[in-house]
This record gives structure tokens, C-alpha cells and sequence, in this order.
């Protein structure tokens, strides 16, 4: 697999799976969901637009597989997201102080330094995403240890079923040993070029099929067990059905011939996505931005389109600004290597004086 020749197509994966994540918040955080009745046809539309857009966190894992299952250059990458993040939630947290007239005190202060530290960062992905990380060169060891795809599937499966036994906890998703988990089925994928199997339309087909069986045993399960059963193990990161939707939307997405004068938009583009996360979904921006702010879009009759009208809105306007604090975040980012490169530096001119 040549990284390189398919590098926009990630790119584009990238815009996609973001601006999949502000769909979810949208229609989930922000109300819309919660609104409508169990067992309504507006009830069954809302979680057939969330579950097309729920294996976006899945698809941000196999992304990372995909591209660093043969990086050996862990370190520089681990240190440049952690210190980068940091820098970035601090200043969205700032700025969303100013623009929302908060009185900055020292309590205040420490509590945005300590959730803006990824490990403890408030966002889970962040801080799952950090510990994963770290777990790097673990990770590509094993991916790199097989020469047939079908020779992980038994482990992976088994651990699966440790999931099942309570024996290890997925968290339905929402920790660093599925983000692991996926992590590896990206690489799998990036090695064996599993993505050009399949001609793009059974990808396709394999998507929506996967999400219409989540969302009919969902509804099904729901009518079933009674209006308030809401726990459904066919809709979580985790789910079987969720895994395949998420495999294949990114083995379509990663098939797609990207034309030449698109290439460069989508490249640029890309760099500032993750920016849209850690910016619509600061606390200090959620609350005003996200947080139940869209329930009454279910008493107007064209909600799913006003729901995409704000999902891009939204998407657009971090971008923007993702675009301005990276900038800035760069900035920082170089003056703490410079200062770092010249302490390393006195240290050694110091030692050799001793």
C-alpha cells in the first residue's frame, strides 16, 4: 500500500468523519433526537440520520491503523499531539472565556490546564486516543507479525468475546482498548489492501445494509421490550454492525478516484478537521453552541434538512477558526521546541565543562 498515492483519499475520509461527528452532536447533544416519541416515524428518521453518521469515531481509529502500522518514528509524533492538543484546548478555552464575558479565576485556570492536558482531558476521545498512543509500538508489532489477513482474526475475535464475558471492558467503545482494537483493523486493512477486494458498490451496499439491520433490531428491540428500552447493543461503537458499517464506508470512501485540482483542497482542509472537535466540543463552547440548543427543530416539519443546514454551519465556522488557532498553536509549538533545543544544548555545553 502506497501511502503516499492515497493520501487525499484520507484526506477526504477525514472532512467526511468530522463532519459526521457534528451530525451526532447535532442530532444527539443537541436535542433533536430526545425530542420526538418512541415508536414515531420522526423517532425511527432521527436514528436512521444517527446511525449513518455513527461510525465516524470508529472510521478516526482505522485512519490512524491505516496510516502509522509501519511507523517507527513513534516519539516525535506522540510528543507533537500531546503538546499541540494542549496548546489548542488552552486557547480555545480563553477565547470561549472572552467571548462569553467569564470571570477568570484561578480555580478556573487550573481547571482548564488540567482538562487541557490530554490524559485528562474532558473530551474522551482525547484522552483515550492519548493512551493508544502509547501503545504504538505494541500495536505495529503485531500487525506487522502476520503475513495473512485471516491469521488475526481468531485473536481479535477472542478478545472480542472477553467484551462479551466481562472479562475485559470495551466500555461500549468509549475507551483506548477498542480505539486499540480498531487501530489494528485499520492497519490489517493498510497492509493487505484489504479496501481493493471488493468493487465500490458492495462497499456501498455493505454500508447500508449493516446500518438498516442496526436501526430494525434497534426499533424492533425498543417495540418489543416497551417504549422506555433504550439500551440496545446494536447501536454502539462495538456493535457488529457498527464494526462492518465502519469498515466499509472506509473502504468505499478509500477506493474513490479523487480528481487532480481536488487534491490540494481536500490536503489543507484535512489538516485543520480535528481542530472542529476540540472547538465545538469545548465546554465553554458546547454549553452555548450544542448542548439541547436544537430540540425545537422537531416541530418543524423539514427538520433532518435544517439539521444538515446546522451541522455544516457549525462545521464551517470551526474550521475557520480552527484554521486561525492552528496557526497560532504552530507558533507556540515552535517556540517551545526552540527553548527546549537550547536548555538540551546549555545542559550539554555544561556537562562538558564539568
Amino acid at each position: 500500500m502506497n501511502v503516499k498515492e492515497n493520501n487525499y483519499n484520507i484526506s477526504l475520509i477525514r472532512i467526511i468523519s468530522m463532519f459526521m461527528v457534528v451530525m451526532l452532536h447535532v442530532i444527539g447533544n443537541g436535542g433533536v433526537r430526545g425530542s420526538f416519541e418512541k415508536n414515531t416515524l420522526n423517532y425511527g428518521l432521527a436514528w436512521g440520520i444517527e446511525l449513518l453518521n455513527y461510525s465516524a469515531v470508529n472510521i478516526f481509529a482505522l485512519i490512524s491503523g491505516f496510516l502509522m502500522y509501519s511507523k517507527k518514528n513513534y516519539l516525535s509524533r506522540i510528543i507533537s499531539f500531546l503538546v499541540k492538543t494542549t496548546i489548542c484546548s488552552i486557547l480555545i478555552s480563553l477565547l470561549g472565556i472572552i467571548i462569553f464575558k467569564e470571570p477568570l479565576t484561578v480555580s478556573l485556570l487550573y481547571l482548564i490546564i488540567h482538562g487541557s492536558i490530554p490524559f485528562f482531558s474532558s473530551l474522551w476521545y482525547v484522552s483515550q486516543y492519548s493512551i493508544l498512543l502509547l501503545l504504538l509500538p505494541l500495536l505495529n508489532a503485531y500487525i506487522q507479525a502476520e503475513n495473512k489477513p485471516y491469521k488475526y482474526f481468531f485473536p481479535l475475535v477472542g478478545f472480542y468475546f472477553l467484551n462479551i464475558f466481562k472479562i475485559v471492558s470495551f466500555n461500549d467503545g468509549y475507551n483506548f482498548i477498542w480505539l486499540a482494537i480498531m487501530y489494528i483493523i485499520g492497519g490489517i486493512i493498510g497492509k493487505f489492501d484489504i479496501y481493493k477486494k471488493y468493487k465500490n458498490i458492495r462497499w456501498l451496499g455493505l454500508f447500508f445494509l449493516s446500518t438498516g439491520l442496526a436501526l430494525f433490531i434497534k426499533l424492533l428491540t425498543e417495540h418489543i421490550n416497551g417504549s422506555e428500552y433504550s439500551n440496545n447493543w446494536a447501536i454502539t461503537y462495538i456493535s457488529p454492525f457498527i464494526i462492518i458499517q465502519s469498515i466499509s464506508i472506509f473502504c468505499y470512501l478509500q477506493n474513490l478516484i479523487i480528481k487532480e485540482k481536488n487534491k490540494n483542497t481536500l490536503y489543507i482542509i484535512s489538516k485543520y478537521v480535528f481542530g472542529i472537535y476540540l472547538i465545538h466540543m469545548n465546554p465553554f463552547i458546547r454549553t452555548i453552541l450544542i448542548d439541547n440548543k436544537y430540540a425545537f427543530l422537531s416541530k418543524i416539519t423539514i427538520w433532518p434538512f435544517l439539521v444538515i443546514i446546522i451541522a455544516v454551519l457549525i462545521f464551517t465556522g470551526c474550521l475557520l477558526f480552527s484554521v486561525f488557532l492552528t496557526n497560532i498553536e504552530e507558533y507556540i509549538y515552535k517556540i517551545i521546541l526552540a527553548m527546549c533545543n537550547s536548555c538540551i544544548k546549555i545542559f550539554k555545553r555544561e556537562k562538558e565543562n564539568v
